[in-house]
């Protein structure tokens, strides 16, 4: 037999809980990153210039699309993807440089205040949460460029004190940040009531020797359950005993009238009996007729 019980919406909970996982890229493992499907991207870019970076891109594109996204649009117009507080300075030069962080390393974004580019004690940078950069070995410089944490963008665009660095080449720097990822804890409380689930479609559980079980006529049977037995299936319509739903085949009742079954899963389905998730007990549990269970059913998504 097989029973379905709806569950309250009471019953069910979501929960939302943020997850950090902290990466570092330095120039001697660069070119790893940059080969490997989860490869980071650092270009140069250059204001009217011809050159071009390493993966072949025009260093003028790079500063064009940069521009366009993030500092062009100086005042707030829709195609400006950069507005973040009124503590974010944007301004761009001549020249800069893009650190390009794919969605597989930052996840829903980059944790604010987790960027650090350094190079030895040349220049220690980091952003501030809103988005600035500040160089503490230089801090007179001020604002020297930007994060764009939910596009996974890290930009230097005050490239004075920069400008004899070549990223690409392999130049000593270090970079690390944390990738910032939103995990939904689902939940799910599965009450089960007095004399609920305490069949079984398992034929050696029953016998023709015995005609009547005042064990069979105890057993409440919720409304909207699915009833299988044997060849037999359907659903019933609002709450009863089994008795009265149906006389078993062949007299055939439970061997034991004392028999109570023990649970070791527990399946959640849709409302069309498709199987979405299970729940396996560590140990199983005995569903005693005149006591009441429940479950607490937990999974990540």
């Amino acid at each position: 037999m097989q029973i379905f019980k709806d569950i309250s919406p009471d019953d069910y909970n979501i929960t939302p809980f943020i997850t950090n996982k902290e990466w570092t890229f330095d120039s001697s493992s660069y070119t790893d990153y940059v080969s490997g499907s989860w490869g980071i991207q650092v270009s140069e870019g250059i204001k009217d210039s011809i050159g071009i970076n390493a993966d072949s891109a025009s260093k003028n594109s790079i500063y064009n699309l940069v521009n366009t996204l993030y500092y062009r649009y100086e005042n707030g117009d829709y195609n400006n993807y950069s507005a973040y507080d009124t503590l974010t300075s944007l301004n761009l030069a001549n020249s800069l440089w893009l650190f390009s962080i794919p969605q597989q390393i930052i996840g829903d974004r980059i944790e604010p205040r987790s960027v650090e580019l350094t190079s030895g004690s040349s220049w220690d940078i980091h952003d501030d949460g809103h988005g600035n950069l500040y160089d503490y070995e230089n801090i007179d410089e001020g604002i020297i460029g930007n994060v764009f944490y939910e596009q996974g963008n890290i930009i230097l665009t005050h490239t004075a004190s920069y400008c004899g660095t070549n990223f690409n080449s392999g130049s000593n720097w270090e970079l690390k940040l944390r990738g910032s990822h939103i995990i939904y804890e689902h939940e799910a409380i599965c009450n089960i009531k007095e004399n609920e689930f305490c069949m079984t479609t398992n034929r050696t559980a029953y016998t023709s020797s015995v005609s009547t079980s005042s064990r069979v006529s105890m057993i409440v049977i919720p409304a909207l359950s699915l009833i299988t037995f044997g060849d037999l299936e359907f659903t019933v319509a609002a709450e009863e005993t089994l008795e009265n739903i149906f006389s078993l085949p062949d007299n055939k009742v439970l061997y034991d009238e004392n028999w109570d079954p023990y649970i070791t899963t527990i399946g959640l389905y849709n409302n069309d009996y498709e199987l979405l998730a299970i729940g396996k007990l560590a140990s199983p549990i005995q569903n005693k007729k005149n006591e009441e269970l429940t479950f607490i059913i937990q999974w990540d998504l």
